[in-house]
């Protein structure tokens, strides 16, 4: 049963003005998802310091991929609803190129989450995180490798193409699995075996205080990726038609692009006083400017005052004056 129901086409059909409303959340999903993607791209800009970090190198190159993944999905979704045409008259190979950078993108994603979690696994063995850091930019080039790998299967049996009414995509189910969904679970089971392993070598209990609080922080990513990620495969493997279950889809699965920097900004101590400090410097310097021009408006309106019961004063001396 579970067999035929994965080999079985599937009916991605939406209705006409669903499609709209569904276009309609997934813009303003991708646009919370370029809004924040640009601000961690520009803070890491401007702080040189914390671009030396190797994990936060990883969540620089997570928010320029994310920022291209939001950008692909609104021209899509923005095409949608300027023409109403629901895709009729889009071009079948800029879906094909938008399914490609859609399915290429996020995978190259999960898997640089994953090297965040390998690199919390090898924090006790410094030696060989040392080693890492040496070889990190062949990992880089190893991860976009399995991405483009798992990314380029669906053209071999050209699976991809228009989805829905709203989406270019594989709309081979069982291809869609091996490509997508497979490598995504597995992602997500090394992810926690790292994280158990890591729990497990600490030895000492001052070890264990600070470190399990950190391997929890680091949870949430595998976490996030659920939440982001299993409603929309939930609907696909089992051919979900709810509209509200659709809305969730479209909406919470650019969110991935606001959730990431924002964890990682909480787990990481130095992003996270580099990040509080600008913002406090920023606003008392807002406040500054701003007491400055109200304290300059109490002085000219004290002067207009003095100035009005000088006059005053005048007048009524004039008044007082004999004939």
């Amino acid at each position: 049963m579970r067999i035929r129901l994965l080999l079985n086409d599937i009916n991605y059909d939406i209705d006409p003005h669903e499609a709209q409303t569904l276009a309609i959340f997934l813009v303003i999903s991708c646009f919370l998802a370029v809004m924040m993607s640009s601000l961690i791209i520009g803070f890491y800009i401007v702080f040189s310091k914390i671009r030396k970090n190797l994990s936060s190198q990883i969540v620089i190159i997570i928010s320029i991929l994310e920022l291209i993944i939001s950008f692909n999905r609104m021209f899509v979704s923005i095409y949608t609803i300027m023409t109403n045409d629901n895709l009729e008259d889009f071009s079948h190979e800029l879906c094909v190129a938008s399914g490609f950078l859609w399915n290429f993108l996020n995978l190259a994603i999960f898997f640089l989450i994953l090297f965040i979690g390998f690199l919390l696994y090898i924090e006790i063995r410094i030696s060989f995180a040392n080693r890492v850091e040496t070889y990190k930019n062949h990992i880089f080039l190893l991860i976009f490798v399995l991405a483009l790998f798992f990314s380029c299967l669906p053209f071999i049996n050209n699976s991809y193409g228009k989805v829905n009414e709203i989406n270019c995509w594989i709309n081979s189910p069982l291809m869609r699995m091996i490509s997508f969904d497979l490598p995504f679970l597995i992602i997500i089971g090394l992810y926690i075996f790292f994280i158990i392993s890591f729990i497990r070598n600490l030895k000492t209990r001052a070890e264990i205080q600070i470190k399990r609080k950190l391997a929890f922080k680091f949870l949430l990513f595998p976490l996030l990726m659920i939440i982001c990620w299993i409603p929309a495969i939930t609907q696909k493997l089992f051919n979900i038609n709810n509209f509200a279950l659709k809305v969730v889809v479209h909406f919470l699965t650019p969110l991935q692009g606001v959730f990431i920097p924002v964890i990682y900004g909480l787990i990481n101590k130095s992003v996270k006083q580099k990040f509080i400090s600008f913002f406090c410097c920023q606003w008392q310097k807002l406040k500054s400017s701003g007491s400055k021009e109200i304290e300059s408006l109490e002085i000219k309106e004290e002067g207009e005052q003095n100035l009005i019961e000088i006059v005053h004063k005048n007048d009524a001396e004039i008044g007082k004056t004999p004939e």
